[in-house]
């Protein structure tokens, strides 16, 4: 999405060019080290690849120099803001990861294999590019709802992959696999072998330092394997233990209500139906409260949530779903979310009505005083226990629950509010409410 020629975060090419400039980075970060340990020659399509990258980072810091950025709940688009705040962030290192060393290797290569290793080090700049990949990451997860965690795991992989062929690289560079005789890959097979035994502190000894240059560059590499074997364990361990905090909540919920249970000395069969109670609150919501979440948010932002959580809702109810906004939108806020067991009564004959009952969820009945006779099934997307609260008075009939049943009450006062606010959902209300009762006549 483009506003006044200045490129908007969530825009879906961006995120394609981002991809695109992480994809070329890592390759970068992984040839240009090995051009420098084989000191092999560029050919024509590495010579290619090399001035593509060039533009396409050189096009990547134009492309920044029109990023909108977020600030509090909106964006800023001033251009002259955003070049001010380029500037004094990544725009260096941009440029450095830009210039085509490359270009001078043929002037070089005629001064000698040293003089071109050089220029090789210096073309480890693209490398600084990386860096940036904590923007694009930053980003995604704002604009994506996956687990922070799976992103910062994979980040970890890749980056400790990289650190892995880098040490490898310079291993061979320092000649440490001399003594392995065999193609390119086999030689790199070696290094990198050496590497990850070395980073991991297993070290078996079949491939060891032999000049005091690899002595000390296996000891710092010893020494980083140590710290990066602890940061490894504790970033695998923090993950796993994040990966699900509502499920590890609800599991120490549940071990708290089964020692609760066994410490009153509840029998097995009635500790059995509160497990199912709440196991059949995880499998529906996923443990959470739909009331605890939406109190914590402000009024206007609160309604769109409760309508779009609720849609399925309004959705099986037929008036609902032809409903105004505005008849939506009392009719959200005022609904409680509420779970009965199998067999329970939510309505009994001769009981003051208080609230009615918007099915979501589950299949309840109109049950006979003797519960011999089923006079009615109601579900999903149907209403019950209107008659009460337009009448004003007490219940006419016994309804009970087949099934675990997901139910939004409506208070009488909410009821009442509506009802004096929306004439034609009163009107709806009453015509329901005249035929429920010719039913309930004609049965009695």
């Amino acid at each position: 999405m483009l506003k006044n020629r200045v490129i908007l975060p969530e825009n879906r090419y961006k995120e394609i060019w981002d991809i695109y400039i992480i994809l070329i980075t890592l390759f970068t970060a992984i040839e240009v080290p090995l051009r420098l340990a084989f000191s092999y020659t560029t050919g024509t399509s590495i010579f290619q690849i090399e001035v593509l990258i060039s533009i396409s980072f050189a096009f990547d810091i134009i492309m920044n120099f029109h990023m909108a950025y977020k600030s509090g709940t909106g964006y800023i688009t001033s251009k002259s803001k955003i070049a001010s705040r380029y500037l004094r962030g990544w725009f260096t290192m941009d440029l450095l990861a830009t210039i085509p060393f490359f270009l001078f290797t043929g002037v070089l290569a005629a001064e000698g294999a040293h003089s071109l290793r050089i220029l090789r080090l210096f073309q480890l700049n693209r490398i600084i590019k990386l860096l940036g990949i904590a923007r694009f990451t930053k980003n995604w997860e704002r604009h994506h709802s996956l687990n922070p965690s799976m992103y910062r795991l994979i980040f970890f992989i890749i980056f400790i992959s990289l650190a892995a062929h880098w040490i490898a690289c310079g291993w061979m560079l320092l000649g440490g696999v001399s003594d392995f005789s065999g193609t390119l890959f086999e030689t790199y097979t070696w290094a990198l072998y050496w590497a990850i035994t070395t980073l991991t502190t297993v070290g078996y000894g079949d491939v060891t330092p032999t000049t005091v240059g690899q002595q000390y560059y296996t000891m710092m590499v010893m020494i980083a394997g140590v710290g990066t074997y602890g940061y490894v364990i504790g970033n695998v361990a923090s993950f796993l233990a994040n990966m699900d905090l509502v499920k590890a909540g609800y599991r120490k919920k549940m071990e708290e209500i089964t020692a609760f249970l066994n410490y009153r000395s509840v029998p097995p069969e009635l500790q059995q139906r509160v497990h199912e109670y709440y196991e059949h609150l995880w499998e529906s919501r996923l443990g959470h409260d739909e009331e605890s979440v939406l109190n914590d948010i402000p009024n206007p932002l609160k309604t769109d949530l409760a309508l779009y959580m609720r849609q399925d809702l309004i959705k099986k109810v037929p008036f609902f779903a032809e409903g105004s906004e505005s008849l939506l939108r009392d009719l959200v806020m005022a609904l409680r979310p509420r779970v009965y067991l199998p067999g329970a009564y939510i309505i009994r004959k001769g009981d003051m009505g208080t609230c009615m009952y918007i099915i979501s969820t589950g299949t309840v009945e109109v049950v006979s005083e003797d519960e011999k006779k089923i006079y009615a099934t109601l579900n999903e997307g149907t209403f019950v226990g209107e008659m009460a609260l337009v009448l004003e008075q007490p219940r006419t009939a016994n309804v009970r629950t087949r099934e675990y049943c997901d139910l939004y009450i409506l208070e009488k006062e909410d009821f009442d509010d509506v009802l004096k606010n929306h004439p034609s959902f009163a009107k709806f209300i009453r015509k329901v409410t005249n035929e429920r009762l010719k039913e309930y006549k004609k049965r009695h």
